[in-house]
C-alpha cells in the first residue's frame, strides 16, 4: 500500500468559464491561437472592442448587462513581454472567444458561434479570424467590431439565432396580411429590392415571391433604437434586440422564416434573455463606466508540481519509506 502522502499542487492556472456578477460579466478568456502573428494592433482593437461592446450590451439590455473582467491569453509563440502575467496552464473548456486564421484560402472571414444546445442554451464558443480583428476593410463587410461581439455573444450567452436569412427560400415570405416581406426583424428596417445577376433595381414576381435572384437590400440610417442586433448589427439604426411589446422600431417579426422564429418557437430576442439565468438573477443598475479591466497572461513553462511527502517517524512503521522506494 501506498501509505505516503501526496499532493500535487498545480500552480497560474486560467480560470473557468465566463461567470457572471453584479450585472458584469467576468473571467471572459480570449485565446489566440499560436498560428496567428503578433501584433500590438490586434490586442489594442480586443480591447477596444470589448469596451465598445460592453456599451452597448448594457444599452441594449436596458441597464442589466455589460461586460466586467477579460483575460487575453497570448499564445508563447510570441515573443515575452513584462507586460504579459505569467500562466502555466490552460484548458479548451476556459476559452469564450478564439482569434484564429481563416483556415483556408476560401474561407470567410464572417465570426461564428456554433449553437449545438439549442434556444436559450449557452453556445460552444465565439470564432473570430484575425483579419476580422486586424483588418479594417474586412471588419466593414459585417458591421462595427462592437456590435459583432454583441451579436455573438446574443448566441453565445443567451442561445439567440439569427434573424436574417441563411437561404435563398428563407429571403422572402408572404405574411398574414398578403403582403410579401423581406425577412427581417424588425418590420421598420426600410430597403428596396434588387437583382442580384443583374444589378437592376426590382424584381420579378414568380409563383407568388420575388425571383430567386431577388434580394433585400436594406438602408442604413442615422437613427437609433431600431431591432435587431441579432438581424444585421451592420445597420447604423440598429442598436436594440428585437422584443415583444407594441415599439414599432424594435416589435419582433414572428412570421419572418428565419432561425429564430424556427428554433426559438417564434420568440424574440428579449423574451429569450428575459427568460436567461442572468436576467433572473440581475436587477438593472446604474453603472457609470461599463469599461472592462484587462489583463494579458502567456503560457511561459509547464506546470509546477510539489511534492508533498511524508517523512516522520510514523513512515518506518510497517517499512513504509521502503515500500514507498519499490
Amino acid at each position: 500500500l501506498l501509505l505516503a502522502s501526496l499532493l500535487v499542487i498545480v500552480l497560474g492556472q486560467v480560470s473557468a468559464k465566463v461567470t457572471f456578477s453584479d450585472n458584469a460579466y467576468k473571467d471572459i478568456v480570449v485565446y489566440i491561437d499560436p498560428d496567428v502573428t503578433e501584433s500590438k494592433q490586434l490586442l489594442e482593437n480586443i480591447k477596444t472592442s470589448f469596451m465598445d461592446a460592453s456599451r452597448l450590451l448594457y444599452s441594449a439590455t436596458h441597464q442589466r448587462f455589460y461586460f466586467g473582467e477579460v483575460t487575453i491569453l497570448i499564445p508563447n509563440t510570441w515573443p515575452a513581454n513584462s507586460a504579459y502575467e505569467d500562466v502555466e496552464q490552460e484548458s479548451l473548456d476556459t476559452k469564450d472567444l478564439i482569434i484564429e486564421p481563416k483556415t483556408n484560402k476560401n474561407a470567410s472571414n464572417a465570426p461564428y458561434t456554433p449553437q449545438p444546445k439549442g434556444c436559450g442554451n449557452m453556445g460552444e464558443c465565439i470564432h473570430l479570424t484575425d483579419a476580422f480583428m486586424k483588418d479594417d476593410s474586412e471588419a466593414e463587410k459585417y458591421g462595427p467590431r462592437g456590435k459583432v461581439l454583441v451579436h455573438e455573444w446574443g448566441h453565445y450567452r443567451f442561445g439567440l439565432y439569427d434573424e436574417y436569412p441563411l437561404s435563398d427560400k428563407e429571403r422572402f415570405y408572404r405574411s398574414s396580411s398578403g403582403s410579401i416581406e423581406a425577412t427581417r426583424c424588425s418590420l421598420e428596417i426600410d430597403g428596396e429590392l434588387y437583382n442580384s445577376e443583374t444589378g437592376n433595381s426590382g424584381c420579378e414576381i414568380v409563383d407568388g415571391l420575388p425571383e430567386k435572384a431577388c434580394r433585400f437590400r436594406a438602408k442604413s440610417e442615422k437613427k437609433s433604437n431600431y431591432g435587431s442586433l441579432m438581424y444585421k448589427q451592420n445597420l447604423e439604426q440598429i442598436t436594440e434586440f428585437c422584443t415583444d411589446d407594441a415599439t414599432v422600431e424594435t416589435l419582433h417579426n414572428k412570421e419572418a422564416p428565419n432561425k429564430q422564429n424556427i428554433e426559438c418557437n417564434g420568440k424574440s430576442a428579449w423574451e429569450v434573455i428575459r427568460e436567461h439565468e442572468d436576467y433572473k438573477n440581475s436587477d438593472t443598475a446604474i453603472i457609470k463606466d461599463t469599461t472592462p479591466k484587462f489583463k494579458f497572461v502567456m503560457k511561459k513553462s509547464p506546470p509546477k508540481v510539489v511534492l508533498v511527502l511524508d517523512v516522520s517517524g510514523s513512515m518506518n512503521d510497517d517499512q513504509k519509506l521502503i515500500k514507498l522506494g519499490q
